[in-house]
């Protein structure tokens, strides 16, 4: 049995690394040879292997079908379409906690129908957004709404959150906004339970209200980025996210509780005697936490928790006794049979993860309970803590690029804390809202008044000299190598010196070391319908543009530039070049300035203008519009810059239009020619004049644009003048991050989307 259920799972995790999907008739051969195989289970074990290894792909591939058989169709996309639907998501109304100036409200709706037509059979949901709505949105509402959605996607970067991944984890089929409609209205106005104690939670007015409602409810969007900052460096991140740790305290007290209240109550002879105390305690703890789940949200981490701890209720209901690697391995079936989306989200992975480690620790270093002293059982937890930081440490530092120095220590005062008071006190309360809520208030209060001094005590900690380190190493192979060295460490024998493992350690090492390298590199960033592009050569960078910023919050310099450059190690830009003050092209500025050292900054204000030259690490740039310093309000300002070596040029257009590409074309003629086009204005038909790109001659051309942007650029007559011309066109609404490698003899371009992360739940509509 073991051997077929590593198999499968083994094959489920296979399609991590599918860039497509088996066909409907291959998945059909795999279902066949898996039935074939299974008749010969008693014969041969390589039979049990496969029949599970086929099986596996049969199943993913299947949830891939059904997945691509919900998708909307095109022409849902191109017009507005009335959805029926319920409120999926916790919304925080209280203006006191949400300032009143964020009046775009982000939530999920699960629909049931659209445009008339039923979809609940669908297993998917429209993530939304609605600028000032009509009514106070609350979770469980069933609504009527006039919206406007594109498939699911995101953008495209290294380094990035890979937002249409997430998506797809999260079984969201579309993305878009409510429109202004009188069609707009709620349908059933009953908000959800989960509603009704954040509103009380919030209407209590406690200055550590958004940490009670993290972990009360699960409920994080009231975090801010400043609380995020100070939980990743201390390491304890893991703490306001719901998962198998606080279930396990949960049902723990659950359990102990029903225990005690079935015993007192067999006691008082209100029970027969013969009433079994033991199997009706796991019962009703196992209801208990259900609902601590639904609390929750249901979300992938917690409901996964609870699915683990049916599985053990189970197996001590039927007096079965399995070792942990047959429970481990039906477990993980399990997972993967209900909840297949989650394999393509990281918090599945870090549970794993973890789990095994608990387990590899256990195996090598087993705790002995023959001392029972309050000593022994301290230094046994140090000893697990110290153990599952120093091997999540590869896992940490690949996802966050931060090394907490300080995890170690702070969580072994923190995991009890949280875990055995603080977590008890704000689910106890939760639970008494729904009876008193006076009575509730009181555990809030004492919850936020513990809560406020162990913030406090986290500030300091964060601000010690050496309390956590900032680690840029890009590569996966590295911190695997590190973990395998740090398993092999810890073997109490191995069948070879063990001054060999140090051998694991080299790709580590090797990372520090700087190599000579005589390339230079373009990358053209996805910012949706913006600007930016980063030139790079030996750790040092330049910057042209930034992208947009939005009234939600969101800034492309936060989610894409800065991120890029902390993988790259690079902590500083030589030069940041602004074409022109648009939103698209400048609404980051003011983020990289508070955040990252910039050495100098230009625009067509000042510097940015024909005759400005600058040499720079064996690179030629030159401004060549506009004639004289002005205004960089408009399109027409912005900045020209081409960028060259011997061998190989950029050029930068901005927003320009045909009036300025005839200009360029008077003065410059032949100097235009660059093998690398950014295309001027994302592709409008007002730019990209024929006289303008047979003069320019590029052998690329990049369109940075959004996703189905409501411009249509590129506009099909600036494509079709580009392909008269024999131009290679890129664009980064299909390609993502496109990065041109300039290398003494030709140039490797890279399309982040097809040839660096090409996955078929990762860029599954392009």
């Amino acid at each position: 049995m073991e051997g077929w259920l590593l198999s499968f799972i083994l094959a489920s995790v296979s399609s991590l690394l599918w860039t497509a999907l088996p066909t409907p008739l291959f998945t059909t051969i795999y279902f066949t040879f898996s039935l074939l195989l299974l008749t010969r289970l008693s014969n041969h074990s390589l039979s049990t292997w496969g029949s599970g290894f086929f099986a596996g792909l049969v199943w993913i591939s299947s949830v891939g079908h059904w997945h691509q058989y919900w998708q909307l169709q095109v022409d849902d996309f191109n017009q507005t379409v009335l959805i029926e639907g319920k409120v999926e998501s916790l919304i925080a109304s209280n203006d006191r906690v949400v300032p009143s100036d964020l009046t775009d409200k982000r939530f999920n709706v699960e629909i049931h129908a659209m445009d008339g037509k039923s979809m609940r059979m669908s297993p998917y949901s429209f993530r939304l957004s609605w600028h000032e709505p009509r009514w106070a949105l609350k979770q469980g509402q069933k609504v009527q709404l006039l919206v406007k959605v594109k498939p699911a996607h995101g953008l495209a970067n290294e380094g990035g959150f890979n937002y249409q991944q997430w998506l797809f984890s999260q079984k969201i089929q579309a993305t878009g906004y409510v429109k202004k409609s009188e069609l707009n209205n709620v349908i059933l106005a009953t908000p959800s339970v989960r509603q009704e104690i954040l509103d009380s939670i919030l209407s209590f007015e406690l200055s550590e209200g958004r940490w009670i409602a993290a972990l009360s409810l699960g409920y994080r969007g009231l975090l801010d980025k400043d609380d995020w900052r100070k939980l990743q460096v201390t390491g304890t991140s893991h703490l306001v996210a719901i998962s198998g740790l606080h279930m396990a305290v949960v049902a723990t007290i659950s359990y102990l509780s029903s225990l005690a209240l079935l015993s007192f109550m067999i006691w008082c002879r209100l029970l027969k005697v013969r009433f079994i105390t033991h199997k009706s305690a796991l019962i009703i703890s196992l209801i208990v936490c259900l609902f601590y789940a639904y609390l929750a949200g249901f979300s992938i981490p917690t409901i996964r928790a609870w699915t683990a701890m049916a599985v053990v209720v189970v197996l001590m209901l039927l007096n079965q006794s399995w070792s942990k690697t047959k429970s481990f391995l039906v477990l993980v079936f399990v997972i993967m049979l209900l909840y297949p989306f989650s394999l393509y989200g990281i918090s599945l992975w870090l549970s794993f993860s973890a789990v095994i480690i608990i387990l590899y620790s256990l195996w090598r270093f087993p705790v002995h309970t023959q001392n029972n002293h309050f000593y022994q059982k301290w230094l046994s937890a140090a000893q697990m803590q110290l153990i599952l930081s120093l091997f999540m440490l590869p896992i940490v530092v690949w996802q966050f690029s931060i090394l907490s120095i300080s995890a170690p220590l702070i969580n072994l005062i923190a995991v009890p804390l949280v875990t055995l008071l603080l977590v008890p006190m704000c689910v106890v309360s939760s639970f008494a809202v729904l009876v008193s809520p006076s009575i509730a208030e009181y555990g809030f209060i004492l919850a936020n008044w513990l809560i406020r001094y162990s913030i406090e005590a986290l500030d300091y900690l964060a601000q010690m000299p050496l309390s956590y380190t900032q680690i840029t190493i890009p590569f996966i192979y590295v911190w695997g190598c590190l973990f395998v060295f740090l398993s092999l460490v810890f073997l109490p024998r191995l069948p070879v010196p063990r001054y060999l493992t140090y051998i694991w350690l080299l790709p580590l090492l090797s990372s520090f070391v700087k190599k000579p390298n005589d390339e230079w590199k373009v990358e053209v960033l996805d910012v949706g319908q913006g600007l930016s592009v980063l030139i790079t050569r030996e750790q040092h960078a330049i910057l042209y543009d930034t992208g947009p910023s939005f009234p939600s919050g969101f800034n492309t310099a936060e989610a894409v530039i800065l991120p890029l450059l902390q993988s790259r190690g690079i902590n500083s830009l030589d030069l940041l070049i602004i074409s022109h003050k648009d939103n698209d092209h400048a609404g980051g500025v003011n983020m990289l300035k508070s955040a990252i050292d910039i050495k100098q900054m230009i625009s067509s204000e000042d510097y940015c203008f024909s005759g400005w030259q600058r040499k720079w690490l064996g690179l030629n740039m030159e401004a060549l519009w506009p004639m004289t310093a002005m205004s960089a309000d408009e399109n027409e300002a912005s900045c020209v810059i081409k960028i060259s070596d011997d061998e190989h040029s950029v050029l930068l257009t901005g927003d320009i239009g045909k009036q300025q590409e005839r200009k360029l074309v008077t003065r410059y003629n032949e100097q235009l020619h660059a093998k690398v086009l950014i295309a001027p204005h994302h592709g409008s038909n007002s730019s990209s004049s024929a006289i303008f790109i047979n003069k320019v001659s590029p052998t690329y051309v990049v369109f940075s644009q959004g996703f189905l942007n409501r411009w249509s650029f590129p506009r099909k007559e600036v494509i079709q003048r580009y392909q008269d011309q024999q131009v290679s066109m890129l664009s980064t609404s299909k390609n993502g991050q496109i990065t041109f490698i300039f290398k003494p003899s030709n140039i490797e371009v890279k399309r982040f989307r097809q040839d660096t992360y090409p996955y078929w739940y990762a860029n599954h509509l392009d």
